[in-house]
C-alpha cells in the first residue's frame, strides 16, 4: 500500500504581477484617435529603438517632445484613472509602499502588426508599470516575463527553454501592473491586424508637489 504524503506548496511572498480587467469599449474611439495622432508624429516615425521588431512601433519618444499628447493626459481617460487609482493603491500596499501617491511620468502606445513584437527590456528607475491592452484579438500573442530567480536556480534541473520565460494570457481590456525591474517582452503577432498596448510608467510619491508634465492618479 502506497504511503500517503500529504502536503502543500507554500507561497510566502506576494506576487510580482497583478491582473485586472477594464472595459475600454466606451472610450475606444477617443483612445484610437489619440493613438493615430501619436503614430503620425515625427518622433514615432524616426524612432530607431532596437526594442521593437518587425511591423511594430512605439510612441514612447513623443512624450519627450510633445508631452501633452501622451495618453494619460487626455480627458477621455478620466474614468479609467478613477478605476485604476484604487487598484494601484492596493498594489502599492502589497509591495510595502503604504500611503503612497501614484505619479505617471510617461505613457505611450505600442502597436504590433504581423510578425511584430517588443523584445526583452525593463523600465529603468520606474517602480510600477501599467500595461493595458486596448486591442488584442485571439492569436495576436501575449506578454511574457522572465524568471527573476533564474540565476539563483543554477544546479537545479532547470529547462531554460520552458522555465525562464512565462506568458500571461491577455485579451482586450486586460490591465497588468508589475514592477519596472521585471524583465519582459511580447510574443510575436502571428495573425496580423493590430495589437495595441497602452503603457504607463508610474512612480510613488509621499508628498504633493507640482511637477511639470506629471499626472497623479
Amino acid at each position: 500500500m502506497a504511503e500517503n504524503f500529504e502536503g502543500e506548496g507554500l507561497h510566502l511572498w506576494h506576487p510580482f504581477i497583478y491582473k485586472f480587467h477594464f472595459d475600454f469599449s466606451p472610450y475606444f474611439d477617443d483612445i484610437y484617435a489619440n493613438f493615430l495622432k501619436l503614430s503620425d508624429h515625427w518622433a514615432t516615425k524616426t524612432d530607431m529603438t532596437i526594442v521593437e521588431s518587425g511591423d511594430g512601433w512605439s510612441t514612447t519618444r513623443v512624450g519627450t517632445y510633445d508631452a501633452n499628447m501622451q495618453p494619460h493626459l487626455q480627458p477621455h481617460m478620466q474614468d479609467f484613472h478613477a478605476w485604476l487609482g484604487n487598484r494601484i493603491g492596493w498594489v502599492w500596499d502589497q509591495f510595502g509602499y503604504f500611503g503612497r501617491q501614484s505619479e505617471v511620468s510617461k505613457s505611450w502606445f505600442n502597436r504590433h502588426g504581423l510578425g511584430a513584437q517588443t523584445l526583452e527590456h525593463t523600465h529603468n528607475a520606474v517602480e510600477l508599470v501599467v500595461a493595458s491592452y486596448i486591442k488584442n484579438d485571439p492569436g495576436q500573442g501575449f506578454i511574457e516575463f522572465r524568471d527573476p530567480l533564474e540565476y539563483h536556480k543554477t544546479g537545479y534541473p532547470y529547462n531554460a527553454e520552458k522555465e525562464i520565460w512565462k506568458p500571461v494570457s491577455c485579451q482586450t481590456g486586460d490591465v497588468l501592473i508589475f514592477p519596472g525591474w521585471l524583465n519582459h517582452r511580447t510574443q510575436q503577432n502571428d495573425v496580423g491586424g493590430e495589437r495595441i498596448c497602452m503603457t504607463y510608467n508610474i512612480n510613488s510619491r509621499l508628498l504633493l508637489a507640482d511637477v511639470q508634465n506629471k499626472f497623479r492618479i
